[in-house]
């Protein structure tokens, strides 16, 4: 019924409805659902192992596999790890005569390493001859799977960065009033990343002892792969680059030099022992800051998380600069995969509009363009306008490469260059003596 809803609703009807119900609160005494045999290994087929890590989307397509396998009857045996640990799993798997997983998932940051080392299948002829196979995908997610027209992956996971804040607090009057006093413009959703500092100072009570959020934003510093995606769209919209215009390695230029800066001063808005994106959402959502940057991925997360007292005061906007991170998790296949035909007929279903309906429900963000078409959808997800402007202006992460033996795995510069970014370098000589250091550690990798 839902999903006729969905479908037909061409125009969007004017109501909400907040259902509640204490049924939960009450011991249910149900039937026991009669024999599906589901148990039986007589009806399954086989099993396609898939090594993955943690995200919204995955648990999502886990949650409706049951429906795969009542169709095809093969089961989805899903593996999940952290992403160090499944990078690792996917360098080692991929190269064994037999592999233990037949199906990886991969960050679009790591798509060029494993692709250059042999780690996955091209999907091209087995997947995407069919041309309606190549239709309906945002372009920008297929994009990042593919080269010089051959396809590594089957784009699963998509969205983008945005900034979620505290639409009650920018709307206060008395708030307004304050910062524009202080600022003499008018307090909003920050447009430049030095309007987003000077508005997280106005809500840190150490600055500011009248802020009503003990922090003006939240940064989680302790996994590499978060820490780079919070810095990157400020070296970009400072016009800085890992590279020069010969395409050398130049950490160190006035551009990154600012764009450090900037970072280092936001980290003084923020508390400092939070160790990952769990514990940035967990002071959100306990309305302990003011906004944050985080990914539509993660947005239902947030807002399910939310006090009921805070569950409708949140606000989405475009990130400042507008120069959002190119992100997006992709199945690949290993190359010494024996089960083509399964992994076929997984695509396949993943590729329905309806399953792209079911995720989306679910906290999921797909990869498909679908939802985000969808007026139903756009009323329950607000942040679902976001995604197609976002999407044209995001920018993919191009990091070192090449060394004198192989290729440079993409998490190895992050922690070069999160390493350097903890130092949280004060003056502009402390900044450039850093990403000396960053050039430096970064060249010694290149040349072992």
């Amino acid at each position: 019924a839902l999903i006729n809803v969905l479908e037909g609703s061409s125009i969007p009807e004017n109501r909400f409805h907040l259902l509640k119900d204490s049924v939960i609160d009450y011991p249910l005494f149900l039937p026991m659902p009669r024999n599906l045999n589901v148990d039986n290994p007589d009806l399954s087929y086989g099993t396609l192992n898939i090594a993955c890590t943690n995200l919204p989307t995955i648990r999502a397509v886990k949650a409706v596999s049951l429906n795969f396998y009542y169709k095809y009857h093969l089961r989805l045996n899903f593996d999940f790890m952290e992403f160090h640990e499944l990078f690792e799993t996917i360098q080692k798997d991929a190269h064994r005569e037999t592999p233990l997983y037949d199906i990886y998932l991969y960050d679009s940051s790591w798509f060029h390493y494993l692709q250059n080392t042999g780690c996955l299948k091209d999907l091209t002829d087995d997947i995407y001859s069919f041309p309606e196979m190549r239709r309906y995908f945002i372009q920008k997610n297929l994009d990042n799977c593919s080269i010089k027209d051959r396809i590594y992956g089957f784009p699963v996971v998509g969205g983008t960065q945005f900034l979620l804040y505290r639409k009650d607090l920018f709307q206060d009057p008395d708030l307004c009033q304050a910062y524009k006093k202080t600022h003499n413009i008018s307090l909003r959703p920050p447009v430049t990343w030095k309007e987003f500092n000077a508005i997280a100072r106005f809500f840190t009570q150490e600055f500011n002892p009248d802020s009503p959020t003990t922090y003006g934003t939240a940064i989680a510093t302790g996994l590499n792969e978060e820490l780079a995606l919070e810095f990157e769209p400020r070296l970009w919209s400072h016009g800085g680059s890992f590279f020069d215009t010969h395409g050398h390695l130049c950490m160190n230029s006035p551009q990154n030099i600012r764009a450090v800066s900037n970072f280092v001063e936001a980290l003084s808005y923020s508390k400092s022992d939070l160790y990952s994106s769990q514990d940035v959402f967990a002071e959100f959502s306990e309305g302990n800051v003011a906004m944050i940057i985080s990914f539509t991925e993660y947005a239902a997360q947030i807002q399910n998380r939310s006090h009921s007292e805070y569950l409708h005061k949140n606000g989405y906007a475009t990130i400042p600069g507008k120069t959002p991170v190119n992100v997006g998790w992709h199945f690949g296949v290993s190359p010494n995969c024996q089960k083509m035909a399964y992994v076929s007929r997984f695509f396949y279903w993943l590729h329905d509009r309806h399953n792209s309906y079911y995720t989306s429900i679910l906290s999921g963000a797909s990869a498909l363009e679908y939802p985000y078409k969808n007026h139903e959808l756009k009323k329950l997800y607000p942040w679902i306008d976001l995604t197609a402007d976002a999407m044209e202006m995001c920018r993919s992460r191009i990091y070192p490469q090449k060394t004198q033996t192989g290729f440079l795995p993409p998490n190895q510069f992050e922690r070069v260059l999160c390493e350097g970014l903890r130092k949280k370098p004060a003056t502009p000589e402390e900044v450039s003596t850093c990403l000396d250091e960053i050039q430096k550690n970064t060249l010694r990798l290149m040349i072992k």
